[in-house]
């Protein structure tokens, strides 16, 4: 290798040894630069698919929030009709109660009579009158 290097013109060593490292330098600069590319594919990729699952989560979140929403105005009418069946209840006992009291003292006071009718009966029949 000695006789070649010596045989050889300083000048066209140093071009040689140029174009080796301008090579290698292109061969390294393509490897970097694929890589730099295929990381922005992958970025790319990735921030696609957060986009997407962020679209998907506000979604769902809307959906909820409706539904949320319509369980509200659910809950709402059904304490409502709670509250109108209570007072209807309230009434309906009340005067149910009116009524019972009604007819009881009703038939206490027919009791009554027919226990007077019964004695007044029973006087006649034995003459104690």
């Amino acid at each position: 290798m000695d006789r070649l290097q010596s045989g050889l013109n300083p000048n066209l060593a140093a071009t040689v040894a140029d174009k080796l490292w301008q090579f290698q330098l292109r061969k390294e600069n393509k490897a970097i630069l694929d890589q730099l590319q295929e990381n922005e594919r992958r970025r790319q990729a990735d921030a696609a698919e957060a986009e997407r699952k962020l679209k998907e989560s506000a979604d769902r979140i809307k959906a909820l929030e409706s539904r949320l929403s319509e369980v509200e105005r659910e809950k709402i009418k059904e304490d409502q009709a709670r509250k109108e069946f209570m007072k209807v209840d309230a009434a309906f006992k009340a005067n149910f109660k009116t009524f019972l009291e009604g007819r009881l003292y009703e038939g206490w006071w027919r009791m009554h009579v027919l226990v007077r009718q019964e004695a007044d009966n029973s006087q006649t029949v034995f003459g104690t009158s």
